[in-house]
């Protein structure tokens, strides 16, 4: 898990999705600090099950790292991987900067606050447009987050729109 395992893999994605991901993962390349990365790791796409997933409309994200040269002549590696993005305060900060530019592309996206199923990765998927939704738990989990992680507030990542977060945002 997280690795970039045995190298690349061909991908099915229905042909509107793939545009999707393309213009989100360009978007994200132009605004992250450290580019684009050099893997990406990716937990699946199409399956052969029912839902998003079984319609090539989905992605789940598990990692991306990032290998730059340092003046010492080495390789230093930078990587971000889902399930240990908030050990930290840089790669929580990346993670949910991330996180921000999947959500303005893909209106369902479900990460490591949504459930413990997906502290692995992120789940995302064109099922719903874009958008702020107030009875959307992953959207009320990621504004939690960044209010907790980003701007030092301290309240419970619970999912819950109450006065607390209400205040805080």
């Amino acid at each position: 898990y997280g690795t970039t395992g045995k190298g690349p893999r061909k991908v099915r994605l229905e042909r509107e999705f793939h545009k999707q991901l393309e213009a989100c993962f360009l978007d994200i390349w132009s605004k992250f600090p450290l580019g684009k990365p050099d893997v990406f790791v990716s937990g699946g796409c199409y399956v052969e099950k029912a839902g998003r997933h079984g319609e090539g409309k989905a992605v789940d994200i598990d990692a991306f790292h990032w290998h730059e040269d340092s003046n010492s002549g080495g390789m230093t590696a930078r990587s971000l991987v889902t399930r240990d993005a908030f050990k930290n305060f840089v790669t929580a900060r990346w993670y949910l900067g991330i996180e921000a530019i999947l959500r303005q592309h893909f209106g369902t996206v479900l990460g490591f606050h949504y459930n413990s199923a997906h502290e692995d990765h992120w789940h995302v998927d064109n099922g719903t447009p874009p958008g702020w939704r107030e009875g959307s738990r992953a959207r009320v989990v990621f504004l939690q987050a960044a209010l907790v992680h980003v701007f030092g507030h301290v309240l419970d990542i619970d999912g819950i729109l109450g006065p607390k977060t209400r205040g805080a945002w």
